[in-house]
């Protein structure tokens, strides 16, 4: 007996169907008997069937809308009024009927073609095959080989599981009904694997009316109408994608002109901008030079000032050295000691001589003649002045006990 596989294409599409969807399954259900159902398939409706109604709630928000935009002299008309009745009516069904079809997605009982779907899964008459891991495994080996059934996803094996149930399961003639172009693209291939493992005949059509006349089954009205819309709707889109597709390369032969445009005029607003940069590095240069100048001038003014300041602090310095020097002879004169003698040693002696005369201490210093005072001095010196020679020999004996102290003071 020949064995008819529906594709879960089919089953989904009857949610695009204009027409009664009840009288579309009384034809499937003329073949029952001849159905095979793989579990893939069952699982491939449900996980769709909630896309399918999101969709067709997406379009009657978006497409059913009834806009209205007058002027004063057509809102004055009573037929205005009626239509604002008509759109205010029109938005109240639009929200019931949205409202139905999120029930549907929320409670599958609501649904009319899941409901028949698994009325038809569940009868006895149907031929149901389970997935198993050895179906998985042998279609993941299939991809891997690259052998048909292909899907356009990628990562998808759910072809692959469906093609494998079937060589593994079904033993007589196969009519495989598909809308897509999984199956009918690689139908050479698939018939010779088809006829090597069973040794039967398979048959790739895309309508259920062609399978019924195939087993002497004539299709109703309904599911004529039904498969002319989807070939209209199969050609609608594969025009539409056309035309979206011409866009695009219309689009993306704009964009190369625009972009070979922009390139030209990115090359000539570069070149300018080079051309400016030139001049400007031009200008920068030259005040760099004009900067350098102006330093080199400071530099050699400032070195110059540095000098006038340098030479006046030294010369001064001179004076202020000769001016001390000055004050340290009268001071020694005054002391009557060695003008060679240091600060500590002549402190030391002061010490060592408590009863010396040390009038000279409160003598006052002259700035105007850079002199010390010693008149005091002078008149005690002349009342205990020795003679020249004793002077001189006391003299020469202070200087060399001066030069003996500071003899220790180094070997110490």
């Amino acid at each position: 007996m020949t064995k008819i596989f529906i594709d879960t294409n089919i089953f989904l599409g009857l949610y695009e169907s204009n027409e009664d969807t009840i009288e579309i399954f009384k034809d499937i259900e003329k073949v029952k008997d001849k159905s095979v159902f793989p579990r893939q398939v069952y699982d491939e409706f449900l996980r769709n069937r909630d896309q399918k109604l999101r969709r067709l709630k997406s379009n009657i928000k978006t497409n059913y809308k009834i806009e209205i935009h007058p002027t004063s002299l057509v809102r004055s008309s009573t037929e205005y009024n009626q239509l604002e009745k008509i759109k205010e009516d029109c938005i109240e069904i639009k929200k019931s009927l949205i409202q139905k079809i999120e029930e549907m997605i929320v409670d599958s009982s609501k649904d009319p073609i899941f409901s028949q779907f698994i009325q038809l899964y569940n009868s006895a008459s149907v031929m149901k095959i389970e997935r198993s891991d050895a179906l998985i495994q042998k279609a993941f080996f299939r991809k891997l080989a690259g052998n048909p059934p292909i899907s356009s996803k990628k990562d998808s094996l759910g072809d692959g599981i469906i093609w494998e149930s079937l060589l593994e399961h079904v033993t007589d003639d196969l009519i495989l009904i598909s809308r897509d172009g999984d199956f009918k693209d690689y139908s050479t291939f698939l018939i010779d694997e088809y006829r090597s493992k069973t040794e039967k005949s398979l048959f790739i059509v895309e309508t259920l009316s062609e399978a019924l006349k195939y087993v002497g089954e004539e299709p109703s009205d309904k599911l004529v109408q039904f498969e002319e819309e989807q070939k209209k709707r199969i050609l609608y889109m594969a025009t539409d994608l056309s035309d979206t597709l011409e866009g695009l390369n219309s689009l993306a032969r704009a964009i190369d002109r625009s972009h070979i445009a922009g390139l030209s005029s990115l090359v000539e607003e570069a070149n300018k901008s080079y051309m400016a940069s030139l001049g400007s590095i031009d200008e920068a240069t030259e005040r760099w030079n004009s900067l350098a100048r102006a330093i080199d001038w400071s530099h050699f003014a400032g070195l110059s000032s540095l000098a006038e300041e340098v030479n006046k602090s030294y010369v001064a310095s001179l004076g202020s050295v000769a001016e001390t020097a000055a004050r340290w002879n009268s001071l020694a004169r005054a002391m009557d000691i060695s003008p060679f003698m240091r600060q500590s040693d002549m402190v030391e002696r002061l010490l060592d001589s408590p009863s010396r005369n040390l009038n000279y201490l409160s003598t006052g210093y002259d700035s105007e003649t850079s002199e010390w005072l010693e008149g005091d001095v002078n008149e005690n010196q002349e009342e205990s002045a020795p003679d020249e020679s004793s002077q001189k020999k006391d003299y020469t004996i202070e200087e060399t006990q001066v030069e003996t102290k500071a003899d220790k003071d180094i070997e110490q």
